[in-house]
């Protein structure tokens, strides 16, 4: 479920001129994704000029298919600056200049020892009303800078609403 929900999401023009919008303040720095919406904000985060994404994914489908995601997008470009040199590589020169061209995002499961890199911005974009599943404390804790401070967070703040219930029982006397 968790990337058609994604797909979901980058398919509303709002929701993603919104991130763009919060994304163009990362010129220049380190950013961390906690989910990265199959790797596509790590790449808007690079076109605004971060020097740095790193994808934090909680599900193994979700990294596998942002790392797909992400070569797919730099295969075009590699291909043109190398030419016809790569026919006479062998398949270890062509995927260690692939690792050196796609050296500004990173991919790591929550649990992998990638997922604890400096940063200087943490970003959530799977923030739902709940605020529940989401990992967010923990990615906090995780997250450092390079001198060891507290990187800034996007979102910066929220709005939260919520509807106070009563749960009942048919058979609870007494009322919850």
């Amino acid at each position: 479920a968790s990337p058609r929900l994604a797909i979901n999401r980058l398919r509303d023009p709002r929701w993603c001129e919104a991130w763009d919008r919060a994304l163009a303040g990362t010129a220049g720095l380190r950013v961390r994704f906690a989910g990265s919406e199959l790797g596509v904000l790590a790449l808007r985060a690079l076109q605004h000029g971060a020097t740095h994404a790193l994808c934090v994914e909680r599900h193994p489908l979700d990294a596998r298919i942002a790392t797909g995601m992400v070569q797919k997008h730099f295969l075009g470009a590699w291909h043109a600056r190398h030419g016809d040199a790569i026919r006479g590589w062998t398949d270890d020169e062509r995927r260690d200049s692939f690792e050196d061209f796609t050296q500004a995002v990173d991919i790591a499961q929550a649990d992998a020892a990638g997922a604890a890199a400096p940063c200087d911005v943490v970003v959530f974009p799977g923030i739902d009303h709940t605020l529940l599943g989401t990992g967010l404390v923990p990615a906090l804790r995780a997250a450092h800078t390079a001198d060891g401070g507290r990187p800034r967070v996007m979102p910066a703040r929220a709005t939260l609403y919520a509807m106070p219930i009563q749960w009942c029982y048919p058979d609870d006397e007494a009322g919850a």
